[in-house]
């Protein structure tokens, strides 16, 4: 029963999410380019939801509002994502989603977009039917919503070390808004590859670093996590879903120089993606030199304009990284180059893009 002088909204959507669009697709049903969405995290109140015209910005332009027609997966591909109920990625279904409450994505909230104490359970098929428990006002009593997992954005202000792997999971880390207080429990699995699900963390903590192996988003071996918590009551969230990221392949090999064998010494001049990305005001940019050179690191607006200096100094061989601190820029796409000379040749130059989000 729904409490008097309350209404109930139901949007067919698969929750609210930040998104941002880092490139453009010709439009295959008519003229004109259409927008790539890609996908920043759960905001449960302020995002948009998939059934919404979304406002996106080009070019340093603002862009008529666009729903998603397609979407950019973690590698950076264009994926045709028509969206439409029954996707196979609906909001609420038995063993993927089954919790509607305050503290879910998409949340409980009212027409003020205030969250409610209502709340609803879906149960298993029987018979050809679902059932439903519905909380008023005792949504706390239904198991854990499910969790979301990513990046730890470490607001605390601690720095991330280059091939480590920084998680975390549960909303309060991500878009301000509280979880279940009586989450106690978590759960956090890895597959490496096409192995196995292995529990590699379990306890009261829901953030999770691990530098036993080195991870790289640019990496060619897939590394998979997957978390769920548990409450006071023992009951259990379905699992979170799939966070994908790399293990590193190793570049490093024996090289020699003037008859002395050194290991560790890059086969080739790189520049690595950011980590995180996008972040918040914090990231890391790693670099690797194979001869001494001069390396000058730069960051860029998008519209090329110079915004910080980050490195211009002698390098001797070996792998770098170092901190890029945004606090006094505004959200967008940056780009950052580097360059590496030696006599006033040029030996090396790359560029990548990252997105800060505040």
């Amino acid at each position: 029963m729904v409490p008097q002088g309350q209404n109930i909204q139901l949007i067919a959507a698969d929750g609210r999410f930040e998104w941002i669009v880092n490139q453009v697709t010709p439009n295959p049903w008519g003229s004109g380019d259409l927008p790539v969405f890609k996908n920043l995290g759960s905001d449960r109140v302020n995002g948009y939801h998939d059934l919404q015209a979304i406002p996106w910005v080009w070019n340093g332009q603002n862009q008529t509002p666009e729903v998603i027609h397609f979407t950019e997966n973690e590698n950076g591909t264009t994926v045709l994502d028509v969206r439409y109920n029954g996707d196979g990625k609906d909001a609420f279904r038995v063993a993927y989603n089954e919790v509607f409450s305050p503290w879910s994505n998409p949340n409980s909230q009212d027409l003020n977009r205030n969250s409610t104490p209502f709340g609803f359970k879906i149960n298993s098929l029987n018979s050809g039917v679902y059932s439903l428990d519905i909380y008023v006002n005792t949504a706390e009593d239904a198991p854990p919503s499910k969790p979301y997992l990513g990046w730890d954005p470490r607001e605390l202000g601690q720095p991330y070390v280059y091939g480590w792997i920084y998680l975390a999971w549960n909303a309060e880390l991500w878009d301000g808004y509280p979880i279940e207080s009586d989450v106690n429990w978590s759960e956090l699995q890895r597959k490496i590859g096409s192995g196995s699900w292995a529990t590699i963390y379990s306890g009261p903590n829901r953030v999770w670093s691990d530098g036993s192996v080195t991870y790289d988003p640019n990496g060619t071996i897939p590394v998979y996590f997957r978390v769920r918590v548990r409450d006071t009551q023992n009951l259990w969230s379905v699992w979170s879903d799939v966070y994908n990221t790399n293990m590193m392949q190793i570049k490093y090999a024996e090289k020699y120089n003037s008859g002395v064998k050194s290991k560790d010494v890059p086969l080739s001049y790189s520049l690595q993606q950011n980590f995180p990305n996008p972040f918040n005001p914090v990231t890391v940019i790693s670099y690797e030199v194979t001869d001494e050179s001069i390396v000058q690191l730069k960051i860029y607006d998008i519209l090329g304009r110079e915004v910080a200096e980050l490195v211009n100094e002698s390098k001797l061989p070996g792998t770098y990284q170092v901190n890029f601190d945004a606090n006094d820029l505004s959200s967008g796409v940056y780009i950052y180059r580097i360059v590496a000379s030696r006599n006033e040749r040029i030996l090396f130059t790359n560029t990548k893009q990252m997105t800060l989000m505040k």
